[in-house]
């Protein structure tokens, strides 16, 4: 969500959506590293949304905001938009 050497503070938003029919919670594990692989990155956390309504795959969407302060300090959001 972030490049390399990006200036702090700095704050980055993504949308993300259900991936299975029925998928009443998503799992947002959160890394840092510029790996091609996701298990090569730093895993630095991991959130759950829960409690979505059964719904086909795509039609829940939730925003992920990251929050890099100065001091590099990480903050993690998510916004359930549908």
């Amino acid at each position: 969500m972030i490049p390399h050497n990006t200036t702090l503070p700095v704050t980055a938003t993504q949308v993300f959506e259900t991936s299975e029919d029925g998928q009443t919670s998503i799992d947002c594990p959160v890394f840092e590293g510029e790996r091609k692989l996701q298990k090569d990155c730093h895993l630095l956390g991991n959130f759950t949304v829960k409690g979505l309504s059964k719904k086909k795959k795509g039609e829940h969407k939730i925003t992920v905001t990251l929050n890099v302060d100065r001091d590099g300090s990480k903050r993690t959001s998510p916004l359930i938009l549908a």
